[in-house]
């Protein structure tokens, strides 16, 4: 059984162990899917604090605009989505695997509890293409080209004239960079 219980949460109590390391350090490089794109964890950001925000057709991400970066995070409603999601599996779960689960989703929860941030001054163009946000950075990545949430691509899962929106105002800051 404590073997059982070790391969199924090990790898989620190291990340847990990663996430509490990176919320510790302000900011930490991070490189996602296949691209050279670098990108820094960052705490979650009020969407009200942003210069220009948009928010998924689902209501549980969104990216943000600053005047230096561009941040994709979960929103409020996003963050209570994985915390439903969590306490209903639970609820499934033995007392002794609850347990584990629930100490393992109470290290893991701060991780989502954070954004990813991207440099404007990395940014090349932003467009709206094929039913598509598309960053495209000076090296030729694609920022957040691959990030998925809740079963479904970031870049496109955003209305289309508020992602052309963003992409207008995103090549606007970039330009004021310069």
């Amino acid at each position: 059984m404590y073997q059982t219980l070790a391969r199924r949460f090990l790898p989620a109590l190291l990340l847990a162990c990663l996430a509490a390391t990176a919320q510790a350090q302000s900011h930490h490089a991070m490189h996602s899917g296949g691209d050279d794109s670098t990108g820094w964890v960052t705490s979650r950001h009020p969407l009200d604090r942003s210069t220009y925000h948009i928010v998924s057709r689902d209501g549980t991400s969104a990216l943000l605009l600053t005047d230096t970066t561009i941040i994709a995070q979960l929103t409020d409603a996003g963050m209570t989505r994985i915390t439903k999601s969590t306490d209903s599996s639970l609820k499934q779960q033995s007392v002794g695997m609850r347990l584990v689960a629930s100490m393992a989703s109470g290290l893991l929860e701060p991780l989502f509890d954070h954004g990813i941030e991207y440099s404007l001054r990395d940014l090349a163009d932003a467009q709206y293409t094929d039913g598509r946000l598309l960053l495209r950075s000076r090296d030729g990545s694609q920022p957040f080209g691959d990030v998925d949430m809740f079963g479904h691509q970031l870049m496109e899962s955003f209305n289309p004239a508020d992602a052309k929106a963003f992409a207008a105002r995103a090549n606007q800051a970039r330009a004021r960079l310069k």
